[in-house]
């Protein structure tokens, strides 16, 4: 998500299923990124919900 900028914060990002077909890769590739997104602060999850962009950058 680098270049993302921070005016994009809580937004919802697509389900696991839809960025699969939009980028033509598996779910397991999907999977490991939106776990690197997670570890690293970039998103949120909230069960039932979805994954939203981080309310704040994570800091260094």
């Amino acid at each position: 998500m680098q270049g993302v900028s921070w005016s994009a914060r809580s937004t919802k990002l697509p389900s696991r299923s839809q960025l699969c077909n939009e980028y033509g890769v598996s779910d397991t590739v999907v999977g490991k990124a939106m776990m690197i997104l997670r570890a690293t602060g970039l998103t949120e999850t909230l069960e039932g919900v979805g994954v939203f962009v981080a309310e704040k950058p994570p800091t260094s």
